[in-house]
């Protein structure tokens, strides 16, 4: 059977091969910086569509008002800064186990969690589709968008695969 996700030799996530693994172009952490400085004013915004799409999953079954969204939306944002702030500090991956534990012991699936992580991104790319008009600078950060949320969903699946 093949290896889905590696970790390190302690069981937690192998950051580092992620970025060797996802990191296109090699400059990430710088890109993920500038991205940050750019799209950082929307980060609630962001941290509100993971919530809304989350709590739209048949697996929760609390209700969520927008004044719980704004709640949980800031619980969040200190993650999504973090991720994109220092995308190349295993923080938010520490961070990330934590959610992933948490959701499982729940009952929720690991779908329930990435759906968000979708929504979350798909808010980052409305930002920044809003702030930039060059077509090389939308489809470089574009590109670092992707790269940041495949490293992320890639870093849940781990922890989930690790505690289950």
């Amino acid at each position: 059977m093949a290896s889905v996700v590696q970790g390190t030799s302690n069981g937690e996530y192998d950051l580092a091969r992620s970025l060797r693994l996802y990191d296109t172009g090699g400059d990430l952490p710088r890109r993920a910086e500038e991205l940050w400085a750019i799209i950082s004013g929307d980060a609630k915004e962001m941290a509100r569509e993971y919530w809304r799409r989350y709590a739209r999953s048949p697996e929760v079954r609390d209700q969520f008002d927008e004044s719980k969204i704004e709640k949980l939306a800031d619980k969040i944002v200190p993650f999504i800064h973090s991720k994109f702030e220092h995308v190349e500090r295993a923080d938010w991956t520490i961070q990330a186990q934590d959610y992933v534990a948490r959701a499982l012991a729940a009952g929720l699936t690991l779908s329930t969690l990435l759906v968000g992580i979708n929504a979350e991104t798909e808010a980052g790319y409305v930002a920044l589709r809003s702030r930039l008009t060059d077509e090389q600078d939308l489809v470089r950060f574009a590109r670092t968008l992707s790269e940041i949320q495949a490293i992320e969903i890639d870093c849940f699946i781990h922890h989930a695969i690790t505690i289950t």
